[in-house]
């Protein structure tokens, strides 16, 4: 497995970063034990790098997979939290849901425009202080935003940007792929460590998948991409991939599980909160109800999270 050194971090991570999103229970909510099996699997043949969050509900995954190889792991996660006061708390539950000793890096999660780094001054600050203290290793931002990805190429207290990009450039929500791509590579140029995220549109672009995928490994700058398989056979079909060994026609449809959709039942009160929580403004109030526009959903699952009423399911 190629390992490339993320900016000026001095992290080396595998260019396949194992992305545990679609393993918890905002998507396929894989069991504990079958989710950790694909992890360790991962971990054994190469990978060592691991995409979570604290929305994702999955770090605890990778403690049950890894025990104490978890410190050998370059784990990045993230959190919304806004003041110094909840991204504390969502630092200490990282490292007591991961078992890590250090948390390689934590992400200001799905910054956006404007000024995300202005509107979450206090987070950004614990986590610098954190970084000084030794308890993270490097500060990023996750973002579906060309501009926040230029705005942190810029900034001296940003380490890492993981950016969403693929080949259709679904999910950016200010510009093109082109727009995106040039934007990372500027980034990259800065020194700052640069990974790729949701190559498949959320699986949208499931049926395009080796195409997909060579595109995001070819992103100039980038030095991973955060990849997300819901089955073992998916986990071994990755490698094969990032390992470049030769694939027959249709493996993949043999292994790829069909993603996911959304929708809104009956009770929904439109209240707007998935609205708010909809990274790619998929989502609208239509006669004092939510609807999901299909074309639009990226199914990450952040809306169903986000309902406080439960009125979100994944079908």
């Amino acid at each position: 497995m190629k390992l490339n050194t993320l900016g000026n971090t001095g992290l080396k991570v595998s260019e396949f970063c194992m992305g545990l999103l679609p393993l918890g229970p905002l998507q396929l909510d894989v069991a504990r034990e079958a989710a950790a099996e694909m992890i360790k699997h991962a971990f054994d043949h190469g990978v060592n790098f691991f995409d979570t969050a604290q929305a994702y509900r999955t770090q605890p995954y990778i403690k049950a997979a890894l025990g104490s190889d978890v410190n050998n792991a370059v784990i990045a996660t993230k959190s919304a939290a806004v003041d110094e006061d909840a991204m504390a708390a969502a630092v200490e539950q990282a490292l007591e849901e991961t078992g890590s000793r250090r948390i390689g890096i934590f992400h200001l999660h799905a910054a956006r425009d404007p000024e995300p780094f202005d509107n979450r001054a206090g987070a950004h600050k614990r986590l610098l202080k954190y970084k000084e203290e030794g308890v993270i290793r490097a500060v990023g931002v996750a973002t579906h935003f060309v501009s926040v990805t230029r705005e942190a190429a810029r900034r001296d207290d940003v380490d890492v940007i993981i950016a969403i990009n693929n080949l259709t450039g679904m999910g950016i929500l200010d510009g093109t792929a082109e727009d995106m791509s040039a934007a990372m590579q500027e980034a990259a140029a800065a020194g700052k460590g640069v990974y790729d995220m949701k190559p498949l549109a959320g699986g949208n672009l499931i049926d395009r998948m080796m195409e997909a995928v060579d595109y995001a490994r070819n992103i100039p700058g980038s030095s991973a991409v955060a990849l997300g398989p819901v089955s073992l056979d998916e986990v071994k079909f990755d490698l094969r991939v990032f390992e470049d060994e030769p694939l027959a026609a249709g493996d993949y449809e043999r292994t790829a599980k069909t993603p996911k959709k959304y929708i809104i039942l009956g009770g929904c009160r439109g209240c707007g909160t998935c609205v708010e929580e909809c990274p790619n403004n998929a989502i609208e109030i239509v006669d004092g109800k939510a609807r999901i526009d299909e074309e639009e959903c990226l199914r990450c699952g952040y809306c169903a999270g986000a309902c406080p009423d439960f009125w979100i399911r994944a079908v």
